[in-house]
């Protein structure tokens, strides 16, 4: 299963990031907001990007054929297999509902309770550190720079590349103080 262990943390506060900007090169560290976009989503209908040349067996939700090898990402990826070793059919019948859209875990994927709540908590990620996103530039799903791709909460189509310019990875500074959702993952 490609939803294993490790740090969720949810965007609680999206306000307290500025502008995005576009850079394709590494930014140092500042007091504003710097963003590294690589590969990303570009806006598609769900009818319109399941097919894509670049993806596994042509289903962009099966992930890429290839992993991007951008070094802000290499070592996120060294251990990560779409799909966690499933085969395609297997991924698409736990993943894929009948409309055809990929699913999430329940309860954004945090790990659960016997009960069924969430086991996670309130945290603050401090100003001036990076957090990184993969997939859509407007997702909320971020970790911590560094967090290993199967360590988060998320499917192998965020690292798909849709577009000639399109990005899959997005790098942030935060600009203040920022409330999250934190917790481990889901098996």
């Amino acid at each position: 299963m490609i939803f294993t262990l490790a740090t969720h943390l949810t965007l609680f506060v999206r306000l307290a990031l500025s502008q995005i900007e576009n850079p394709i090169t590494m930014p140092s560290p500042t007091t504003t907001l710097d963003v590294t976009m690589l590969n990303a989503n570009s806006q598609q209908t769900p009818s319109s990007h399941y097919a894509v040349s670049t993806a596994l067996c042509g289903d962009q939700r099966l992930g890429p054929t290839a992993l991007p090898s951008h070094t802000l990402i290499n070592s996120m990826l060294v251990n990560y297999h779409p799909s966690g070793m499933e085969c395609p059919q297997g991924y698409r019948d736990a993943w894929i509902n009948y409309t055809g859209i990929a699913t999430s875990p329940p309860l954004h994927g945090f790990k659960m309770f016997p009960n069924g709540t969430q086991i996670m908590s309130r945290v603050t990620i401090p100003n001036n550190i990076y957090i990184v996103r993969f997939g859509d530039p407007n997702c909320t799903y971020v970790s911590p720079a560094g967090t290993p791709y199967e360590h988060r909460a998320i499917p192998p189509s965020n690292l798909v590349r849709r577009s000639a310019n399109g990005t899959v990875y997005g790098r942030i500074l935060t600009l203040t103080e920022i409330e999250v959702e934190n917790g481990t993952i889901a098996p």
